[in-house]
């Protein structure tokens, strides 16, 4: 500490004479002694002037030093106050109240700051305690946070509630900070208190708006999910109140008779709800219960705010049920059908001046967003039951209109159920083009309108597929009639786009009662009913019979046994031999997929595979063939006992499935198998697919110089454009012809005319199914090139078949120096 400053700077001057004084007098007669004692009598001038010129500048060097440090403690003086003036200029100004407290809590400083918000005057205060002056008001927050700061000498922040002079509730925050005397003790208190009342609002106003935002949203999506009123209603009235600080929201409809405005849906808290059951609303101008917010926001087709709910004259009937409520402002907003207002949306907050500019405006976009679903929920509701391409009823509706059915059906009178699906509508589809679709779509709506009496309905039930609901039925032959009328009418071609195109239906039937006993049951029958009319060729209609409900459980129940056969290694592949005729050798060998289940033995692929395509499940079992497949002939080629193709068969599903040239193409390449080494057969329909992953997936698998063989040729199209366009190996005659040689005339034509178009194309011609030495020895007049059945060896596991290769013998009557296996 600087010394100067243990005097008071009045003392200073007089200690600063004493002090001289005294050093002077010591001085002389210190040294004048000195010198009479140590110098001769000659010297004692010489010694005098000497010791006066010590003295001298001894006493002005110590002076300069008194004054140096006497200029800058001044200096320093000076800089105190500058920053005291500083400091003083800032808490007189600054909006947040700047104390200071002594350890008994008096009052040693006050700015104007602390005056404004307590209306205590500044100089009153100084010198006085809190609990005379009542700020901050006594807590035991408070005075345990004054003592803490006071032991602990550590800073401390404190938020509270306070009355201002206004006597409106302020949020304040207070931050404490000790000040310290020479020996560290606490000696008084800075308290520096921020309102924060302002910026809490704000706060609020923000999170509110964003809040009202999100109401909004979610409205705007409610008016399409939800087209049915009432709950729309319900719906924005919960957003409304779970995404703001509203206590209750509210909508009424004017009761066009009496006038009154009719609560249709609500939400709030239970205080607001119980107001909303005590009160009544009026739209009439001339009652009291019509001049609040509502009435007037009704008649006026305009908003109405009550800011201060309670203190408004026109609030008098509902002011004691608000009060108790705990209402302080109520907001209410029209909703207008055709242009009219003819309800309300009436929101209320539990504090007084709560709806801003910003929220008046967000809740009028949500009235106005309820007021368009008013206006628009018969399209909405249109939309939701109809079908948009046609016009007709959709899926939903029907189903409720079948359960209406059945309920009005009697004892005496049936009603029915038509499954309509349209034969090979792909196709039509596909080859004219979507636009080309919709409009026959629509064509067959209009056609299948005419057809039906009235009181019967129709409606899409999705992609080509219509249903007939038939009321008021006398008898299953009066359905019979009626659904033939349907099918007669459509063998008329349709005209789209100027050109005539046929389409057919397949018709499914279920009638109530006796085929189920609810709308989905129903359904489910006719759709069933419809899939056995399709099977049969279509253009027809069938009755559901229990039959063919047995059927559906068992396809199911052959689903479900199918999804588990590879992991329990119930699959196999048997192997029927290829034989050249010119040759006797086996040239090739068709692997063929067989099924044997531990319960029901063997099934056949007949029976599977169509089960496999429908469900999905012929992707994983077609990898699975093309690996054992590929399996086989690595072991055979690596045994050297068969070096021919194997052949394999590729379903439509598999081909419209992505990828199926690089499973292949794995599949080779784990055994390292030459592509010849493999042969893929397909029937000729697969060709003039028009499905772009099947048309990809045969270019691919020609590029990669696989073999292609056309499998049951004869049985499909007509166009035999693609036999010169794709490189394929073999024509595989169906054996449905190769069963009626020799002696069916056109069966034996027919396989000429197939063996000569093959050999003409430089292909090889594969008879299949031959099991007699009859159709052997015509075939080998005809110059078939290869032959595969029965007559030669039946399908057989691998081991089975080299043992019939291995033992050599009769193969049908081949030639004995051909026999055995090519390679």
């Amino acid at each position: 500490m600087d010394r100067t400053r243990r005097f008071h700077p009045r003392w200073l001057p007089l200690a600063v004479s004493i002090a001289y004084a005294v050093l002077g007098l010591f001085w002389i007669l210190a040294t004048d002694g000195l010198l009479i004692a140590w110098l001769p009598a000659e010297w004692l001038p010489v010694g005098q002037v000497v010791k006066g010129v010590a003295f001298i500048l001894v006493t002005a060097g110590l002076l300069y030093l008194l004054l140096r440090r006497l200029a800058r403690a001044a200096r320093e003086r000076e800089d105190l106050h500058g920053q005291f003036r500083s400091f003083e200029t800032l808490a007189e100004h600054i909006p947040d109240v700047l104390v200071r407290l002594d350890n008994q809590l008096r009052y040693l400083y006050v700015n104007p700051a602390f005056e404004a918000l307590t209306g205590v005057d500044r100089r009153e205060a100084l010198g006085r305690c809190q609990e005379e002056v009542g700020y901050p008001p006594p807590s035991p927050q408070w005075q345990a946070l004054l003592e803490r700061v006071r032991d602990c000498g550590q800073p401390e922040t404190l938020s509270f509630e306070f009355t201002d002079v206004r006597g409106q509730t302020c949020s304040l925050q207070a931050r404490l900070v000790p000040e310290f005397d020479a020996g560290g003790q606490v000696v008084s208190m800075l308290a520096l208190v921020r309102d924060l009342t302002e910026l809490n609002r704000a706060h609020q106003r923000v999170s509110q708006l964003v809040r009202l935002y999100a109401a909004l949203s979610a409205t705007s999506q409610l008016i399409v999910r939800l087209p049915e009123r009432s709950a729309l209603f319900q719906e924005v009235c919960r957003i409304v109140v779970r995404h703001t600080d509203l206590r209750l929201a509210w909508i009424g409809l004017v009761d066009a008779e009496t006038r009154q405005v009719v609560p249709q849906a609500w939400e709030g808290d239970q205080a607001g709800v119980a107001y909303l059951e005590t009160i009544r609303v009026s739209a009439d101008p001339a009652s009291a219960e019509g001049r609040g917010p509502v009435g007037r926001a009704i008649n006026e087709d305009r908003p109405v705010v009550f800011e201060d709910f309670l203190g408004a004259r026109e609030a008098a009937p509902w002011r004691a049920a608000a009060t108790q409520a705990g209402f302080g402002a109520v907001a209410a907003f029209p909703l207008r059908h055709g242009g009219e207002p003819v309800g309300a949306l009436a929101v209320y907050a539990p504090e007084a001046g709560f709806f801003s500019e910003e929220i008046r405006s967000l809740l009028v976009e949500l009235a106005e967003d309820v007021g368009f679903a008013l206006d628009h929920s018969a399209q909405l509701q249109y939309l939701a039951e109809h079908d948009l391409t046609t016009g007709l009823p959709n899926r939903s509706w029907l189903l409720g209109r079948v359960a209406q059915g059945i309920r009005r059906a009697s004892d005496s009178e049936r009603f029915a159920v038509a499954f309509v699906d349209l034969d090979r509508f792909k196709v039509v589809n596909d080859s004219l083009g979507h636009d080309a679709g919709d409009q026959l779509l629509r064509q067959v709506a209009e056609r299948l309108g005419e057809m039906v009496r009235s009181g019967d309905e129709v409606g899409r039930h999705g992609g080509d597929e219509f249903l007939m609901l038939l009321h008021d039925l006398e008898s299953t032959e009066q359905v019979a009639q009626l659904v033939q009328r349907v099918l007669n009418r459509f063998r008329k071609p349709l005209r789209i786009d100027g050109r005539e195109v046929a389409v057919t239906p397949s018709v499914g039937l279920s009638v109530y009662p006796g085929d189920a006993a609810d709308a989905d049951g129903m359904v489910r029958a006719a759709d069933t009913a419809m899939h056995r009319a399709k099977d049969e060729g279509g253009n027809r209609y069938r009755f559901f019979t229990e039959e063919m409900n047995r059927e559906v459980r068992q396809r199911v129940e052959l689903e479900a046994m199918l999804r588990n056969a590879e992991q329990r290694n119930e699959l196999e592949l048997w192997y029927q031999p290829q034989v050249a005729l010119s040759t006797g050798q086996v040239v090739g060998v068709e692997a063929l997929l067989r099924w044997h289940h531990p319960d029901r033995g063997w099934i056949s692929p007949g029976e599977f595979i169509p089960v496999a395509e429908e469900s999905g499940l012929i992707g994983a079992i077609g990898e699975w063939v093309i690996g054992r497949a590929c399996d086989q002939a690595a072991e055979w080629r690596g045994r050297g006992v068969l070096q021919v193709p194997v052949a394999i068969n590729l379903s439509a599903a598999q081909l419209r499935g992505t990828g199926l040239p690089a499973v292949i193409q794995r599949a080779l390449g784990r055994r390292s198998l030459p592509a010849e080494a493999l042969q893929l057969e397909m029937t000729e329909s697969l060709f003039f697919e028009d499905d772009v992953n099947v048309r990809t997936a045969i270019a691919e698998l020609q590029s990669r110089g696989l073999q292609l063989a056309v499998d049951d040729f004869g049985t499909g199209y007509s166009n035999l454009g693609y036999l010169k366009r794709l490189p394929l190996a073999k024509i595989k005659i169906d054996q449905s012809f190769i069963h009626g040689v020799p002696e069916e005339p056109e069966d034996c034509v027919i396989t000429r005319a197939i063996i000569h178009m093959a050999q003409g194309l430089g292909l090889r011609a594969i008879a299949e199914g031959v099991e007699r030495p009859e159709q052997l020895e015509l075939l080998r007049q005809l110059g078939c090139d290869e032959v595969q059945g029965y007559l030669f060896s039946p399908p057989a596991p691998a081991a089975a078949l080299e043992a019939r290769l291995a033992e050599g013998g009769d193969w049908g009557g081949m030639p004995a120096a051909g026999r055995g296996a090519a390679g």
